[in-house]
């Protein structure tokens, strides 16, 4: 019961009121001759802590906790009756006015939201502010204040709430003006529930975040400070406040010693957030000792022997991986060719092919730290075009947004849509690229052969290049790797000579600066029958060097990915091994968890054990049968080639001579 009434006390008057109330009622109710044992009350209290999806689900939960231990107590002496009074009529009172927090919330406020005109008239600043509390009722309170202190604007436009229970339609509008541009949408302060807030970003145009109270579990209070302070976040700097007693060297047990405790365990949940997961379970027990009066420490958070060194490791394993992955990526976007200009002309050839207007280049002016930059309007769209572009509607501008095939162009600003390769409007075009390319002769619209003039410093003689896909598969027909490579090769009076990889390189290259003449068209035609043969037997050539290529990397990338496997595994054998033998010593952070815990709990504990007994057992054969699989699968691929597209390019001082020469 302490808890729950220190929570709430800890939070507003309007809270600790509420509760109280709560508290009397459950005190009346009748005692079965039972009383519920500790395990239940505890199982109740903790039920309270968990995620709810409404605030009124929250306070059901509360109120059965207090029922479930009043339950377990002895009826109130008459002093208690007494003091209990006492609270009711204080918090009641307490309740109607504002306290010393809140008079420091409102200044903080005053100082961020709100500037003196030269005109001596206030005016609103582009500050966004989040205050985060777990109660509806200490949200009710702190509005009501705000209000009161002109901090909700003329027309409350200033001010929002979102809390658990709320319509989706009036959460969804709140969030994305809140999200938007400051100069477009006037609100300016959020006061939120926890409830309300699971699996929303507002980091967009806010940096600012207060605590109401600082919550007993240390997960929720990273929970609130990773709606701002996360990968996306524009300011360079995020602030995030709470709330501490004027006495900081209070006596042990006193209000204000509660309060600096909360504090130190905010600042350690900070230091730790690295490895929150192993180390905020220990911190809340840690907080729930020091709420109780019992001897508490939150440096035993991360006493944990080896714990700092292991969190190290995996966060340098975790940064190379990081690198890895992202070179990896940046790789295969140079040799893939996927560059804003590329998407952008396939989504241009998309909707030319699907017979829809064509994009608009546009430039986007300035705006706040984003500099100018270049963008396209999309056309108004028909038939199953129409859905593709449905997420560029903007309900706070009222208005379609242009889009941008560059993602730092989005990083930057939000009046713009990132057209990236998995967006319906480009994923629509090269579905109908796509389709278009392995269609039949007779129904292709899509021209396979192309043709242009190019810049005489980057061509000698007419050359041929050859666009192919390549699909290699495994043994199991598992397809392991699928690219487009070209292959090329000049023309001349004896016919078709093949370049080699460097050459093909530097013709793919050349600068295209005109309209091949019809008259080379034809000559193409003409000489077709002669060069096909030479033609073919180059991107059979090309073909066999990938192949080969591609099987050297694909023994490598077998054995690497095998011992990956049996490193993972052993690790994972290593770590339960270790966990298990952690338990026969009776030192698992799991048997500390059950030392309150329901027989049926402890015995699937027991049961959860002997499962991890049969797993280590069984982690050897798994191994060797995993990694012979993934050597199997590389051993012996299987390689297929599908031309596509032929693109002939002529010198442009050739551009009035025959093709093949005499």
């Amino acid at each position: 019961m302490l808890l729950l009434l220190k929570k709430r006390l800890f939070s507003s008057p309007a809270a600790f009121a509420t509760t109280l109330d709560a508290h009397v009622r459950t005190l009346a109710v009748s005692r079965p001759d039972g009383r519920p044992d500790r395990e239940l009350v505890r199982a109740a209290y903790d039920e309270t802590d968990d995620d709810f999806a409404l605030d009124d689900e929250l306070e059901d939960a509360t109120e059965e906790a207090m029922l479930v231990a009043a339950r377990a107590s002895e009826p109130l002496a008459p002093d208690e009756t007494a003091l209990l009074d006492r609270l009711r009529k204080w918090s009641a009172s307490a309740a109607k006015r504002s306290d010393a927090k809140a008079k420091v919330l409102v200044e903080k406020l005053r100082g961020w939201c709100i500037r003196e005109r030269p005109s001596g008239k206030p005016a609103w600043t582009s500050e966004r502010v989040i205050v985060f509390t777990e109660y509806r009722a200490t949200q009710k309170w702190l509005h009501r204040i705000l209000v009161d202190a002109g901090l909700a604007g003329d027309g409350g436009e200033r001010l929002a709430l979102m809390y658990g229970g709320m319509p989706d339609d009036d959460r969804q509008r709140i969030v994305a003006e809140f999200g938007a541009d400051p100069a477009l949408r006037p609100v300016r302060i959020l006061l939120a529930t926890d409830t309300a807030s699971e699996g929303i970003d507002l980091q967009r145009h806010c940096r600012l975040m207060v605590h109401a109270e600082i919550p007993f579990n240390p997960n929720r209070l990273e929970q609130r400070n990773g709606r701002i302070d996360r990968h996306g976040q524009p300011s360079p700097s995020v602030e995030i406040y709470h709330f501490i007693g004027a006495n900081v060297d209070a006596a042990p047990g006193s209000l204000d010693a509660d309060l600096e405790f909360l504090s130190r365990a905010a600042r350690k949940v900070e230091q730790i957030r690295a490895d929150l997961g192993a180390a905020g379970v220990v911190l809340a027990r840690e907080v729930e000792n020091a709420m109780l009066g019992r001897s508490a420490d939150v440096d035993r958070a991360t006493s944990t022997s080896g714990a700092r060194a292991a969190v190290r490791r995996l966060d340098r394993e975790l940064r190379d991986r990081i690198s890895e992955l992202k070179g990896r990526i940046d790789r295969s976007i140079e040799e893939l060719g996927i560059t804003p200009d590329a998407l952008a002309r396939a989504v241009e050839l998309g909707l030319e092919l699907g017979r829809q207007a064509p994009l608009r280049r546009i430039e986007l002016a300035a705006a706040g730290r984003a500099p100018r930059a270049q963008a396209f309007e999309v056309p108004e769209l028909t038939r199953s075009w129409a859905s593709a572009a449905a997420d560029l509607y903007d309900e706070i501008r009222d208005r379609r947004l242009p889009i941008t095939f560059d993602s730092r162009v989005r990083e930057q600003r939000d009046d713009v849509v990132h057209a990236h390769l998995g967006h319906p409007l480009v994923a629509q075009a090269l579905r109908l690229l796509r389709a278009e390319m392995w269609s039949s002769a007779n129904e292709a619209r899509l021209a396979r052969v192309s043709g242009a003039l190019v810049a005489d410093d980057d061509l000698d003689e007419p050359a041929l290049i050859v666009h192919a896909r390549l699909v290699v598969a495994g043994v199991d027909g598992v397809r392991l790797h699928e690219e487009l490579f070209a292959a090329s090769g000049r023309l001349g009076a004896s016919g078709f000579a093949r370049y080699n990889v460097g050459e093909t390189r530097r013709v793919t290259s050349a600068k295209r600066v005109g309209a091949l003449p019809r008259h080379h068209h034809v000559a193409l035609v003409d000489a077709w029958p002669r060069l096909v043969d030479a033609v073919s037997a180059t991107v059979d050539a090309r073909m066999r060097e990938r192949e080969e290529s591609l099987a050297r990397l694909f023994r490598e990338r077998g054995e690497s990915e095998a011992a990956a496997l049996r490193t993972v595994l052993g690790d994972l054998r290593a770590s339960i091994e270790r966990e298990l033998d952690r338990v026969e010593r009776g030192e698992a952070e799991q048997l500390r968890l059950f030392e309150s815990a329901r027989d049926t709990e402890r015995r699937q504990f027991a049961r959860d054990v002997e499962a991890l007994r049969r797993r280590i057992a069984s982690i050897p054969d798994e191994a060797d049968r995993e990694a012979e699989r993934l050597v199997r699968r590389y051993a012996s691929p299987r390689a297929l080639v599908f031309p596509a597209a032929i693109e002939l390019l002529v010198p442009r001082r050739r551009a009035s001579s025959e093709l093949l020469g005499k």
